[in-house]
């Protein structure tokens, strides 16, 4: 029975040459300040789904309104992703790693759907659609009315300058957020080599003094201080005074 794969990279294992893995985040940043980026904006796109959740309200499709759902419920695996990569933690960063890789691809999907509504179902004709009674009270009735003719040849016009343009910023974000992809799981790979602090633009760990840092150092000087004390609090009553008199002089030995 094959092996599964554990992670994308894995293919790479079998051959002399490593993964080409990231080191940096856009060549200027940590690559763990990345993944905190990167978390911290999917779950700003999540949290707008809670927003989205409202076009109900006003006659949405059902995919848009899946596509919000889906949203709200994915934003503990959010959450989750950055926990982990406080953590540092190997094996908690690459089941987010998966995890963001689904997303990405049920997000491609979503938007294979959207886009093929927008380009080829939609007329573009110009005609102002209302879904709900907010939208109607937000169109204008004074605005001047083109014949049938005319408003279409304006549409299409103006279809023609945009679809270009939009073409490609959907194409430039679907391999941005691929990019994302990549630096996620190339994070949790040199975490789990040990490879992450060997980085160029990696941090060392903290050097400030926190409280349980502070509290190890003192414990650390009370031992090399009086170790006899340090040992004693290990022992019981009695096996402790037994240790005390073993240093306490002989009255009847002479003093020379």
């Amino acid at each position: 029975m094959p092996k599964l794969l554990s992670h994308p990279f894995a293919a790479w294992t079998s051959f002399s040459r490593p993964p080409p893995l990231l080191k940096s985040f856009i060549g200027f940043f940590d690559i763990k300040q990345g993944v905190t980026f990167i978390s911290l904006l999917a779950l700003l796109n999540k949290v707008a789904g809670i927003y989205g959740i409202l076009a109900v309200f006003t006659g949405v499709s059902l995919a848009q309104v899946s596509l919000y759902i889906y949203s709200i419920v994915t934003i503990g695996l959010v959450i989750y992703g950055l926990q982990a990569c406080g953590e540092e933690n190997a094996r908690k960063t690459f089941i987010y790693a998966n995890s963001f890789l689904i997303d990405h691809l049920i997000s491609t999907i979503y938007t294979a759907i959207f886009g093929v509504s927008w380009y080829f179902d939609n007329p573009h004709d110009g005609r102002r659609v209302a879904h709900g009674d907010a939208q109607k009270n937000m169109m204008n009735p004074d605005a001047p009315e083109l014949s049938p003719e005319a408003r279409r040849n304006a549409a299409q016009a103006i279809w023609k300058e945009e679809r270009g343009i939009a073409t490609v910023i959907l194409i430039g974000l679907w391999l941005i957020k691929l990019y994302f992809v990549l630096v996620v799981y190339s994070f949790a790979i040199h975490l789990r080599r040990g490879s992450y602090t060997s980085l160029p633009l990696s941090k060392p760990p903290s050097t400030i003094p926190t409280r349980s840092t502070r509290r190890q150092w003192r414990d650390t000087d009370n031992e090399l201080q009086y170790p006899l004390l340090s040992h004693s609090r290990t022992l019981e009553p009695s096996d402790a005074q037994s240790q005390l008199d073993r240093f306490a002089p002989d009255p009847d030995s002479e003093i020379v």
